[in-house]
């Protein structure tokens, strides 16, 4: 009886691992767009909308010029239009890793040592129109992604909040391909 009472009362209070799952295909570009914790999580999904649709094929994202170099020469000085740098910048080389946080790109010695030695940049934070700002690595992943707080503002219409995230991902994305696909 004792045991019974105590899973029902604190079975509902035990840790659970929550984490909402959000998934948009972007028809226009035949993008499919997955805001899951991990690869693992995306590939969970992509599975289980495989076994819905009947077939899903999906191939990884490819550029005409190399992720590494482009982020890179953001950080030196060559950013575009609508992105600005963020707060943070991971750099390897063969020597090691070095990371900066919480320091404004602008004005840091990133720079400096990126052009006085070998180390190339592998992850780097970066803000869209004022409106977005995430992480992104050479692999394309986004990670850390965040919204002005009107964007997704709590309370508000769900659906506009999403249509409205939706596009400012993909406003992000199709200015990081242009980039990515047209610099020389």
């Amino acid at each position: 009886m004792f045991k019974e009472e105590a899973i029902k009362e604190l079975l509902p209070r035990c840790f659970i691992d929550e984490y909402e799952t959000y998934v948009f295909l972007d028809k226009e570009k035949d993008h499919l767009y997955v805001a899951v914790p991990s690869h693992k999580k995306a590939e969970e999904i992509t599975a289980y909308l495989r076994r819905v649709l009947g077939s899903l094929p999906v191939i990884p994202l490819s550029t005409s010029n190399d992720m590494v170099s482009v982020l890179t020469d953001f950080v030196t000085g060559q950013i575009k239009d609508k992105l600005t740098l963020g707060n943070f910048v991971q750099m390897e080389d063969g020597d090691g890793v070095v990371a900066w946080k919480k320091e404004s790109l602008y004005n840091s010695e990133a720079k400096e040592l990126i052009e006085s030695s070998e180390k190339l940049v592998t992850k780097l934070a970066l803000e869209y129109d004022g409106v977005m700002s995430f992480t992104i690595d050479t692999d394309y992943v986004f990670s850390g992604v965040k919204f002005e707080e009107y964007v997704s503002a709590e309370g508000s219409d769900f659906s506009a909040n999403f249509i409205l995230i939706g596009k400012e991902i993909t406003g992000c994305v199709k200015e990081l391909l242009r980039i990515l696909d047209t610099e020389e």
